[in-house]
């Protein structure tokens, strides 16, 4: 199985197309590219997971580029902040490592670790300190998922050498 797991503020829009939620369609395209090449499925690791609101209005869009909804298939858990032991303190590092345990946790729930499952993190967040390149795509929150990122999330999803 292939997964993404997908955060949705600085990679399906950007800071500067922002009003918040607002989803910038050229960034959805890039995502069914690497959808479309790699037969890769959704879990929702971002903070939009927690409101079924926003959730919906991602399917819709989702829907109105040509993705079927039915590819989302999960979403990370919403870990306790004691659970991970980690102060109050809302930091960008402090969320990246929230972000970090609630992917780890999903993985290990689902028993993600057969020699073909392959899986990505796209996130604005800096998740380098606890992912390896090979885990994990991190966009510029002021672009999005570019296409510069295209060819790499397939080629990770894909097994192909990205060095």
């Amino acid at each position: 199985m292939k997964i993404i797991f997908l955060d949705v503020d600085g990679v399906l829009n950007s800071y500067n197309y922002i009003l918040d939620e607002e989803l910038n369609n050229d960034l959805i395209k890039n995502l069914k590219k690497i959808l479309d090449n790699t037969d890769a499925k959704i879990v929702l690791s971002s903070a939009w997971r927690l409101s079924k609101e926003y959730t919906n209005q991602l399917k819709r869009r989702l829907k109105l580029l040509g993705i079927n909804e039915s590819i989302i298939i999960s979403q990370t858990p919403s870990l306790e902040y004691n659970y991970i032991g980690f102060n109050q303190n809302k930091s960008k590092n402090y969320l990246a490592r929230q972000r970090y345990y609630e992917i780890k946790h999903w993985i290990d729930m689902r028993y993600l670790c057969e020699d073909n499952d392959t899986w990505i993190a796209i996130d604005d967040l800096d998740l380098n300190p606890y992912l390896s390149s090979q885990n994990f795509v991190h966009t510029d929150p002021y672009k999005g998922l570019e296409e510069s990122y295209v060819d790499k999330c397939i080629n990770l999803l894909n097994r192909i050498d990205v060095r």
